[in-house]
């Protein structure tokens, strides 16, 4: 899961290098020196911006200066790290073909199959519900599948053994997967890149306080 502690982790020793910078017309690199490991840059023209490097690669369109659209996650921003999954990816216009933009969420999908089997038993007889549960589990049916296509596919095909129907022919309205790991990961890294270009503007990293405390000013 690519949470705050997570990519934290993965951008500790990173360096920002603005390698241009004329108005919205950016690209910004930020990575360890000397290594390749979840560097990333940000490209910024008129209403896009693009986020590419060691993570893949999405691009985003909205506002004239995407950095503004990315900046108010919220009104905390300063202080707190607020991605917004579902109103950011509304805004995707290309996608990382590796990473994709959504995944399996292995916990939606084991809510979802329990609450379809217990809807399908309810009114049931208590042999017939044992039946039908027995039945599921065997056609594996509370395990977790590897993808999004595979858990539907299963639970569509299935035939109750009681029933001798399908009773989970419309599986595919319930939401049982997630952004994607590539995805969020870049969210996080956007929001944080931004952040780190602000304070430079701003003349708020620790080297400028330590030039500021030597030249005597406050």
């Amino acid at each position: 899961m690519a949470d705050e502690i997570r990519f934290r982790h993965d951008v500790r020793g990173h360096e920002m290098t603005i390698e241009l910078d004329q108005g919205v017309h950016r690209c910004i690199r930020f990575g360890r020196p000397g290594s390749s490991t979840y560097y990333f840059r940000l490209v910024t023209w008129p209403g896009y911006l693009a986020f590419s490097g060691d993570c893949g690669s999405y691009t985003f369109a909205r506002l004239y200066d995407m950095f503004d659209f990315f900046r108010f996650a919220g009104p905390e921003y300063d202080r707190d790290d607020r991605i917004n999954e579902g109103y950011w990816s509304e805004k995707l216009t290309a996608i990382c073909k590796h990473g994709g933009m959504e995944e399996l969420d292995e916990r939606a999908y084991s809510e979802a199959i329990r609450n379809a089997i217990s809807c399908h038993i309810s009114g049931m007889s208590l042999s017939d519900a044992k039946l039908v549960v027995s039945g599921a589990r065997d056609a594996e049916l509370f395990d977790e599948p590897s993808n999004e296509q595979e858990a539907i596919q299963r639970a569509m095909s299935w035939r109750c053994p009681a029933t001798h129907r399908y009773p989970l022919g419309d599986f595919w309205d319930y939401r049982i997967t997630k952004a994607s790991f590539r995805l969020v990961w870049a969210m996080r890294a956007i929001q944080w890149g931004i952040k780190q270009y602000d304070l430079v503007k701003q003349g708020r990293t620790q080297a400028d306080h330590d030039r500021r405390v030597l030249a005597g000013e406050r």
